[in-house]
């Protein structure tokens, strides 16, 4: 299932979104980094998209991960070492 049908259903569950993020190793990365250095600065890292997406929430979740898309690889890259 792809992320933007799991997001147009109403009752998407935040298992839906962690096992479709979890199935595209870069979407979980570049998550996974974007919550550790602006989310919770000053909280344990997160380790797991589970986690990231439980204590985020799945509106910032879903705004982050589908932002990712509007950069070209290589201007990701260079968005998230400047964060």
């Amino acid at each position: 299932m792809c992320l933007f049908d799991v997001a147009r259903t109403p009752n998407g569950s935040v298992k839906e979104y962690v096992e479709t993020i979890d199935y595209a190793p870069v979407l979980t990365s570049c998550l996974l980094s974007l919550t550790n250095s602006a989310f919770t600065p000053s909280a344990p890292p997160f380790s797991s998209c589970q986690e990231a997406v439980t204590r985020v929430g799945l509106d910032a979740t879903l705004a982050a991960v589908l932002s990712f898309s509007l950069f070209r690889q290589k201007d990701l890259s260079a968005y998230l070492q400047r964060l």
